[in-house]
């Protein structure tokens, strides 16, 4: 799955090849603004538990601060490095990438908590594990792949 951001590089080859490494590039900084959103707005202030039965730790607060987060940073791209894409279609992508991140994130946490483990693996102390790091990427990257090309910004040669 996490091919698919070396298929939005290759995709993007027409638009340049600085278009093509800035459009890559915004799809991990949405994703890690999604994670880093939903987690300051979680942990400041998150009272109403998300899911749980998964993950206990996730509140309606922080999941709606990533995607908040999520779309000011898209506006911060459009006006930057994207800005050939379009506002719209950038506003368009960090949705879908914040929503495809999150429930990523989620997955993974049922994975776990069927496993019966607190952490993916000891890799990266403290962060759960290295599937944590790239819980989020592993959808969000198919997710971000399909919707630029159906938006015309990904031509398959």
């Amino acid at each position: 799955m996490l091919a698919f951001l070396i298929d939005i590089r290759l995709d993007a080859m027409h638009l340049g090849p600085a278009q093509a490494v800035y459009t890559t590039l915004a799809v991990f900084i949405l994703i890690w603004a999604t994670d880093t959103a939903a987690y300051l707005v979680g942990s400041t202030i998150g009272r109403h538990e998300f899911a749980p039965g998964v993950s206990p730790s996730k509140t309606v607060e922080g999941a709606i601060g990533g995607v908040v987060g999520a779309l000011l940073v898209g506006v911060a791209l459009e006006l930057s490095i994207v800005s050939f894409i379009g506002r719209v279609e950038v506003l368009g992508l960090a949705l879908l990438c914040s929503l495809a991140t999150q429930g990523g994130d989620l997955y993974a946490s049922l994975l776990k908590r069927r496993a019966r483990v607190k952490d993916s693996g000891s890799i990266l102390p403290g962060h759960g594990g290295l599937l944590d790091r790239f819980d989020g990427a592993i959808v969000a990257s198919p997710v971000a792949y399909f919707y630029l090309l159906a938006i015309g910004v990904l031509s398959r040669s």
